[in-house]
């Protein structure tokens, strides 16, 4: 029983994060309709990409985790919140340029600890 539950807050939460960018990333491109993409931090960090790859690599940390991990919630919050004010000073390029760096070096470095984190707790899983 513990497993359906388990499982189905997990699908509950990865529909909601498919969801939020759903609705998000179609408002993001029509805001900044005449806005060309380009390979800067700015323009990276506020289309939510990384976001993106971080909310996945979070679901995939807890699926193979048997408890729950209060750091994801953390990260989460830590990388929303960097997200955010991204966004918040994106027409700012001076601040975006700085928030955009700080939140791309977060949600890389959460990435890359999430497939330590997971490839770990995948071989302990292997290993019962």
């Amino acid at each position: 029983m513990r497993g359906i539950f388990a499982g189905l807050g997990m699908t509950v939460f990865a529909l909601l994060c498919a969801a939020l960018l759903f609705i998000y990333i179609p408002a993001f491109f029509a805001v900044n309709w005449g806005l060309v993409p380009e390979l800067s931090p700015r323009y990276i960090a506020g289309s939510g990409v990384l976001m993106a790859g971080l909310m996945i690599t979070i679901v995939a940390v807890q699926i193979v985790t048997p408890f729950f991990m209060v750091s994801l919630v953390l990260q989460v919050f830590v990388a929303g919140l960097s997200w955010w004010l991204v966004l918040y000073t994106y027409h700012s390029p001076m601040d975006a340029h700085t928030f955009a760096l700080g939140h791309l070096g977060i949600a890389a470095a959460l990435i890359v600890w999430n497939l330590v984190t997971y490839r770990r707790h995948l071989r302990i899983l292997m290993d019962d």
